[in-house]
């Protein structure tokens, strides 16, 4: 028959759905009759409270819990399947000195261990749910996870140069990369590497591979627009100008789900605890030229531009271009520019705030992967793969 501290267990953990926070075993040797002391620490919606116990089935049960994580990031002790196994588990995922990611990281540069699967799609789909624990299909990331991280710190250290060489070339790209660094940031609001990559993730509604590679095929589109003036040397300026604004809509259109984020990560700097996770173009852009503190940055956006190309409503003239409505019977002028005015626009899109928003956004994306497998979070999560 159980116990009543058993049943009392049972009923907080499972009735009342109290979580486990920690477990004591100590050998009680003051008492007239030695035994093993069992005290357990339970939480449930900031309430904390002990329960202490002699009983054999209340230190059978507690002795049996394992330390986990869920797929949410909280800590949480549970029964597994296989001790030995789970053991083995935690000894295959300590590397203290480093040794065997180091290890793994020349496997992959040597091209002795390649991946037939997505690490990072991969771990995506894991931390979507917690059925996932029980799918076998997840298992490599267990087995393959001092790889996973070796390949992650690569691809985090090329992106790295990368944007250390676009600097270099493009000075002023610095203060962009910084400001949207500082911005994004926010959406890591914890130290909890699940929960700070879910959270960021679930502002995030497009495919970051899909879009990396529509930006290699305008990139090229927009070379071979820019190869094409020097090979032509001077150009009039009512055929220059529509092309580069054909630069600039590329590099806007292409911009657009990240601005959606900066604007999310700049509410939320804000003080906005649940901000809007979509707003159209036109909305972010005046959201973020109205900025007090970053605004300024943000000046060379204009979604009128990226329109006007789209629609052929451009009219040169004096040395002026007319943005055009034409959707009426008669076309009407609704903004006006000067050539330096847009070209300065063009100029600042292309070689500052675009290459500062694309590097920035692969470089928290990644970072935000890092610290999940970094986080003992994570190690605990994978502890309970194939083994609860």
């Amino acid at each position: 028959m159980a116990s009543q501290d058993f049943i009392k267990l049972m009923t907080k953990l499972h009735d009342e759905k109290y979580k486990m926070l920690s477990k004591r075993i100590e050998y009680d040797g003051m008492s007239e009759n030695p035994l093993l002391k069992v005290t357990v620490v339970l939480e449930k919606d900031g309430n904390q409270i002990s329960i202490q116990s002699f009983e054999p089935d209340f230190l059978k049960y507690v002795v049996e819990l394992r330390g986990v994580a869920n797929t949410t990031g909280d800590p949480k002790f549970t029964k597994v399947k296989d001790l030995n196994r789970y053991n083995a588990d935690v000894k295959h995922l300590i590397d203290e000195d480093r040794s065997k990611v180091k290890k793994a990281a020349d496997e992959i540069i040597s091209g002795q261990f390649k991946f037939i699967y997505n690490p990072g799609k991969m771990i995506y789909e894991f931390l979507k749910s917690e059925r996932n624990l029980k799918n076998a299909y997840f298992l490599p990331l267990k087995t393959d996870y001092h790889h996973i991280l070796a390949f992650s710190l690569l691809e985090s250290k090329e992106a790295l140069k990368g944007q250390e060489k676009l600097i270099k070339r493009y000075p002023g790209a610095k203060k962009y990369i910084d400001a949207i660094g500082k911005i994004l940031i926010v959406l890591r609001p914890t130290k909890n590497g699940i929960k700070d990559y879910k959270f960021y993730k679930g502002f995030v509604d497009f495919d970051i591979d899909a879009w990396s590679k529509r930006i290699v095929t305008q990139l090229n589109i927009m070379d071979d627009t820019v190869k094409e003036f020097i090979r032509r040397g001077t150009i009039p300026g009512d055929i220059a100008i529509p092309r580069m604004m054909n630069i600039y809509s590329r590099c806007l259109e292409l911009s657009v789900p990240v601005i959606n984020l900066i604007r999310v990560g700049l509410d939320i700097k804000n003080g906005e605890k649940s901000p809007e996770k979509q707003y159209s173009l036109s909305r972010n852009i005046r959201i973020l030229k109205s900025d007090l503190i970053y605004g300024a940055l943000f000046d060379c956006l204009d979604e009128k531009i990226r329109h006007s190309d789209a629609h052929a409503s451009i009219e040169i003239a004096n040395g002026n271009v007319h943005i055009l409505e034409t959707r009426g019977h008669k076309p009407k002028t609704i903004k006006t520019y000067t050539f330096e005015r847009i070209m300065t626009m063009i100029s600042v899109m292309e070689e500052e705030l675009f290459p500062s928003i694309v590097s920035t956004l692969l470089i928290h994306e990644m970072a935000a992967l890092d610290l999940v497998l970094v986080s003992k979070e994570y190690k605990f999560l994978l502890l309970a793969l194939g083994n609860c």
